[in-house]
């Protein structure tokens, strides 16, 4: 696939990766590169400081996302925040909006 293949869509605000392990940092990366506001969570604080090292994002602060990427399910029951799922599964990477 070319690189003129690959389409890109406006992001209105920050985007929340929820958990920086492998996965979600290297999603984090990639977004970070791309000019996109990346803000981080994760309820490792050890990763958490190591994806935000790595120049993949920020700590998430009051400001409020407007798309949430979560890599597994399971990332979301370690952490305090409400998130209503209402988008889409692509593979393994979930993504909602807030």
């Amino acid at each position: 696939m070319s690189a003129g293949a690959i389409g890109y869509a406006a992001v209105d605000g920050p985007v929340l990766v929820i958990g920086t392990g492998l996965i979600g940092t290297s999603i984090a990366l990639a977004l970070s590169r791309a000019g996109v506001d990346v803000a981080l969570e994760d309820a490792d604080a050890s990763a958490l400081q190591e994806a935000v090292y790595r120049g993949a994002g920020s700590v998430l602060t009051d400001h409020e996302p407007s798309i949430v990427i979560v890599h597994s399910l399971s990332c979301l029951l370690n952490i305090n925040r409400r998130i209503t799922i209402t988008s889409t599964m692509i593979g393994d990477v979930y993504l909602f909006r807030l």
